[in-house]
């Protein structure tokens, strides 16, 4: 028994193929397994195969495993088993993915009075061979006045750079007097990266501008800013990510600060099982949706405060969850896991700000509706069902339709058992027989009541300024 190649690497994003050779019967069968883990290619999201042909008539079998797009994920020990009339033989290669490395600038964003300096630092991560890996890098800046990037070159009374060991680079900028987006550029053998830095210089005679504020939650520092502007830092400890606030105008000459946004803050415990999940749509996890679905459900109910937008964080891997159960057509876990999907919903509700991107609102109510007709659709509940929460209602109504009866009605008031008090909504729905596609089958309505859906909208100010006012 043999396996081909016997140590590969593979860039992020290219094809990649692992051979094995057995001789045997015509009984003979393989298994893949990547990290001691079967290989499942059927509930993989992606373009994978494995496929076994004979050779008769020298007694050998190959199979064949075959990745279109290599993942970061990819990396580690592949093995062959080969199993006939009870015997058993593996063989194993290892395999590197090649990944682009992260490039981090600090810091994310600066304002500065005209003619002050700034240091900005690039670091990047090591690759899986060390530094051999990366080219070079390079910086570029880009005028806010012209919006296109460009190298320059170094020069000791404006703009000086310097190498970082091991891996990095400062660039020192003087006499700022524009403002100007740098960009640290970092080539590798998988594709190049960057990261940039906007430099605001700020006129605080012309404009008005948020203050610096060390109360931020979790420990960060909003520096200031100008009006209009968005400052950036890193998260929190324990998450990954960059969190942003934006300086707004409550009223001519007043800057505000306005809810910070921490949507791209993932923590750590959040990203372990994004990652775990991530690897069942490859095609070799060890989990199942309605287990991943429980476990985002466990986090969240021992948070006593979520910070502004993590709620998104957690919504995003849901939908992650219903669009792969929907996929491979998992209806068992999706049955199984929807008390927990309700919960889970229902608690990011319930707390303030746990959603504060309009879009993503949208994307709750959709998740909701689609996972709730798959429900009842694949239930077969006959009847009508009611799940009460205190911040959301589910009502479903299956009904078989038949050529007889002209329509169908379904009414819903506060006597039905269940009926959250904060909730008034009388509805009626008649469903006409024109309106059903297939006389004779079986169809779902679902209505979702939400508590208060507003808070999460965005705040609107409009100014009406004097006839002169620019």
């Amino acid at each position: 028994m043999s396996v081909s190649p016997d140590r590969r690497s593979v860039r992020h994003g290219d094809e990649f193929i692992i051979t094995c050779i057995a001789y045997g019967s015509q009984q003979i069968t393989f298994r893949w397994l990547k990290n001691d883990i079967l290989i499942n290619v059927t509930k993989a999201t992606r373009e994978m195969s494995i496929i076994d042909s004979p050779n008769h008539l020298l007694d050998h079998f190959t199979s064949i495993l075959t990745v279109k797009s290599a993942d970061a994920l990819d990396s580690g020990l592949y093995t062959c088993q080969a199993i006939d009339w009870g015997a058993q033989h593996c063989k194993s290669v290892k395999l590197d993915v090649i990944a682009a490395p992260s490039v981090k600038v600090a810091p994310l964003t600066a304002s500065i009075q005209k003619g002050q300096a700034l240091n900005i630092i690039c670091t990047w991560s090591l690759m899986n061979d060390g530094t051999k890996s990366i080219y070079g890098y390079s910086w570029l800046k880009e005028r806010k006045d012209t919006s296109e990037a460009h190298l320059f070159k170094m020069r000791e009374e404006s703009e000086v750079w310097e190498d970082l060991q091991p891996v990095g680079s400062i660039l020192r900028v003087y006499n700022i007097q524009k403002s100007t987006r740098y960009t640290c550029q970092v080539q590798s053998n998988a594709e190049p990266v960057e990261a940039s830095v906007d430099v605001e210089v700020l006129n605080k005679s012309a404009i008005p501008w948020c203050e610096s504020d060390d109360t931020g939650l979790g420990g960060v520092r909003w520096a200031e800013i100008g009006a209009w502007g968005a400052a950036k830092v890193e998260c929190p400890a324990r998450y990954a990510g960059v969190a942003t606030r934006l300086c707004s105008v409550s009223a001519p000459g007043r800057a505000v600060w306005l809810t910070p946004d921490y949507s791209d803050c993932i923590s750590e415990d959040l990203s372990r099982l994004a990652e775990n999940f991530k690897k069942l749509t490859l095609g070799y996890g060890s989990t199942t949706g309605a287990y991943t679905m429980s476990k985002i459900y466990e986090l969240l109910r021992d948070r006593s405060r979520l910070y502004p937008g993590e709620g998104e964080t957690y919504l995003t891997l849901m939908q992650d969850i219903a669009w792969y159960l929907n996929f491979t057509m998992a209806w068992k876990d999706l049955l199984q896991s929807t008390s927990t999907f309700y919960n889970t919903i229902n608690v990011i509700l319930q707390h303030s700000n746990s959603i504060i991107n309009s879009q993503k609102l949208i994307d709750l109510q959709k998740l909701v509706n689609h996972w709730t007709i798959a429900w009842a659709k694949h239930s077969r509940i006959n009847r009508a069902s009611v799940q009460s929460y205190d911040s959301l209602m589910i009502h479903t109504y299956c009904f078989n339709s038949s050529s007889t009866k002209l329509e169908y009605t379904f009414d819903i008031s506060g006597n039905i058992r269940g009926y959250q008090s904060w909730s008034r909504t009388a509805v009626n729905i008649l469903v006409a027989r024109e309106s059903l596609v297939v006389h004779g089958s079986t169809y779902s309505i679902a209505i979702i009541i939400y508590k208060d859906l507003m808070k999460y909208l965005p705040e609107r100010q409009i100014y009406k300024m004097d006839l002169w006012a620019q």
